[in-house]
């Protein structure tokens, strides 16, 4: 065994779970700052130190020993784009801290899966067919043309085939009627 493995094996037992000190929209969770504070003297006390650097993969864990050898756990992956350096922090931050619990085997936030739950079902709804309003606007606008052109025209502005103006979704609605005015329309 290690000396990597001995040292981790004898730490890991002391530490506990940190507590909740942040709290966001989602709930209460345990921040980067409070977990490091919460882990580093169990660590130190064995000779161990968590490395973190950040990769183009994304943040990679490494537990080190005094002796040099390392635990590598593997890299947290971060998203491609943000749209500004603090939500690159957010992310980053994050990384970290679902990295460092993971391989301390601990936990700092546990909703029983609720959030990863809504974000699945979110993702599985269907989307929300054309209002009335909408269609309404649709029939207003193509009033003057016949039903097999106006049919083509939708055909050509959503990208697919449909039979009738009542299977369009609401966003494709927006998309024909921003065309018919004379808007910016994207793909044509």
């Amino acid at each position: 065994m290690s000396d990597v493995a001995k040292a981790l094996a004898a730490a890991l037992p002391k530490i506990a779970n940190p507590g909740k000190d942040g709290k966001s929209h989602h709930g209460r969770y345990s921040t980067l700052a409070a977990i490091l504070d919460h882990v580093r003297p169990v660590l130190a006390e064995h000779g161990l130190a968590v490395m973190q650097p950040i990769e183009a993969e994304g943040v990679r864990t490494m537990i080190v020993h005094e002796s040099g050898g390392v635990y590598d756990a593997g890299t947290y992956p971060l998203a491609t784009s943000y749209p500004n350096p603090q939500a690159q922090g957010s992310a980053i931050s994050y990384a970290r801290r679902y990295g460092l619990m993971s391989v301390l085997g601990i936990a700092g936030t546990d909703d029983d899966g609720n959030s990863a739950v809504k974000a699945t079902q979110a993702a599985q709804r269907e989307p929300r067919l054309v209002s009335a309003a909408q269609m309404r606007a649709l029939q207003a606008s193509m009033r003057d043309m016949d039903r097999d052109a106006r049919l083509e025209l939708v055909r050509s502005v959503i990208g697919r085939d449909i039979e009738s103006s009542k299977e369009l979704t609401s966003q494709e609605a927006a998309k024909v009627l921003n065309h018919v005015k004379g808007g910016d329309d994207g793909d044509l």
